[in-house]
C-alpha cells in the first residue's frame, strides 16, 4: 500500500479560506450598513437637532450633487421673530436653495441669516441642499441669536 503524503500546502489553504471568510463577513456588513443609509439617504443617516422651540433634520450623509433635504419645524404663537443663522461657508458648500421659498437671507460676513418672521401657527419649511465639495461641511446653527447645535454632513463622490 501507498503511503498517502501530508499535503505541505495545507497551513497555507487553511490561513487563505480564513481570510476570505473573514472578508466576506466585512463585506456583507459593508453592505447591510449601506442598505440601511449609513451611506445617505436611510435610518442609520438622519439626525434631528433640538432647541429654542425648534427641531431641525438632516442627513449626515450623502452624495455630492444629490438633493438632500433639510426640515425645519417649529411651534405655534411665537412672540418673537423666527431667525435661522448658518455660517456662509457651509450655505456655500451645500449649496442650499432659500429662494425656492421666496426666502432672502442675509449675508453678513461669515453668517447667513434666515429670517422667518413671526409665525402664529405651527410650521415646517423644508429646504434642498445640492452638495458641491467632498468632505465634511459644517455649520454651527443659531435660531434667533441661541445656539442649538452644530449641523454637519459629510458628502461622498
Amino acid at each position: 500500500m501507498a503511503k498517502e503524503l501530508a499535503d505541505p500546502y495545507r497551513p497555507l489553504q487553511r490561513r487563505f479560506w480564513m481570510v476570505e471568510r473573514v472578508g466576506w463577513v466585512v463585506l456583507t456588513l459593508i453592505i447591510l450598513w449601506a442598505a440601511a443609509g449609513g451611506a445617505g439617504g436611510g435610518p442609520l443617516s438622519q439626525t434631528r437637532l433640538q432647541g429654542a422651540g425648534v427641531e431641525l433634520g438632516y442627513d449626515e450623509f450623502t452624495r455630492r450633487g444629490a438633493r438632500t433635504p433639510i426640515e425645519l419645524r417649529w411651534p405655534a404663537a411665537s412672540d418673537r421673530e423666527l431667525t435661522v443663522s448658518l455660517d456662509g461657508a457651509f450655505v456655500d458648500r451645500m449649496k442650499l436653495d432659500f429662494y425656492l421659498h421666496g426666502l432672502s437671507p442675509v449675508r453678513s460676513g461669515q453668517t447667513v441669516t434666515l429670517s422667518l418672521g413671526r409665525p402664529t401657527e405651527p410650521g415646517r419649511l423644508v429646504f434642498n441642499a445640492h452638495p458641491v465639495e467632498f468632505g465634511t461641511s459644517s455649520s454651527e446653527i443659531r435660531i434667533g441669536g441661541q445656539p442649538i447645535g452644530r449641523i454637519s454632513v459629510f458628502v461622498f463622490p
